[in-house]
């Protein structure tokens, strides 16, 4: 019986930690959707798109994106409770986190390589930090599973001696 508590103690606890780590990619997943968004409209632009066009293609692309965020969170909240049963979810957290700042940083490129913004300092910085951060979760991805790494090895030389 202690086994089956515990087990619903581990579950409960995945399910309330998957929920509030999910927040962080969430955010940066608005962030994607509103970056994408100003990218379709100064796409419409570039492209000489009828300007009687813009109102359906930006509600459409609104729309869109927002399906899309919304369908993401909830598979990135299960992918991370499905993580957090086998007591990976750091390292997927970290993952998902370094791909949405990926992207995030890719799409603020882009907008800016099609003159939708200006580099400002503000600008700059955000991007600058952006990519910190996505080298921050690399390198803390890479140093854990170095750790990992290392544990195993002396474990195999403990039991080989």
């Amino acid at each position: 019986m202690d086994a089956l508590i515990e087990k619903e103690r581990r579950k409960a606890r995945a399910a309330i930690l998957s929920w509030l780590l999910v927040i962080v990619p969430a955010g940066i997943g608005l962030a994607i959707w509103f970056t994408l968004r100003s990218l379709v409209l100064h796409a419409l632009i570039v492209f000489e798109v009828s300007a009687w066009a813009w109102q359906a293609y930006d509600q459409f692309s609104f729309v869109f994106f927002g399906f899309v965020w919304l369908a993401l969170v909830f598979v990135y909240q299960y992918m991370l409770y499905k993580q957090g049963m086998k007591g990976r979810m750091g390292a997927s957290f970290r993952r998902l986190t370094a791909a949405m700042t990926a992207v995030l940083l890719a799409a603020q490129l882009l907008l800016y390589a099609i003159g939708g913004t200006d580099m400002s300092v503000r600008t700059a910085f955000m991007m600058a930090a952006e990519a910190m951060i996505f080298a921050a979760l690399l390198t803390a991805r890479g140093r854990a599973a170095g750790k990992a790494g290392t544990a195993s090895a002396s474990e195999e030389r403990k039991d080989g001696a």
